[in-house]
């Protein structure tokens, strides 16, 4: 006598699907986030000729464990801009940035992780 519990295969199927769903959605809401907060720097950076505005860019990584966004700038005088200096004040753009899309950026991620199960 045994017990057969149908739908069992398939949803044992989804489930060893589960982590590199949840990864996959994880890394492209984190870089999307990534690209919201570059889109805003680039709107409230201060503008010369132009050149540290169009050097913002989003680069990323991902793991196992983790995805990460990096928002910035090559440019040697970037941090000149964002923190000041003794005879400059700060013009920051980075930062305040980051800060005005947190919960956007969150809102992203999740919303990546959710769309990712709508189809399994």
């Amino acid at each position: 006598m045994g017990v057969t519990i149908k739908g069992l295969s398939g949803l044992t199927a989804k489930l060893n699907k589960l982590d590199p769903i949840t990864r996959a959605a994880m890394s492209i809401g984190v870089q999307k986030a990534g690209l919201l907060v570059e889109g805003d720097a680039k709107l409230i950076t201060p503008v010369d000729t132009g050149a540290l505005r169009s050097s913002i860019n989003t680069g990323g990584s991902s793991t196992a464990t983790s995805a990460t966004a990096t928002v910035g700038t090559n440019l040697e005088y970037a941090p000149y801009q964002e923190f000041g200096t003794s005879k400059m004040s700060a013009q920051p753009f980075l930062q305040p940035s980051l800060q005005k899309n947190k919960k956007n950026a969150t809102k992203i991620v999740l919303t990546e992780i959710r769309n990712a199960y709508k189809g399994l």
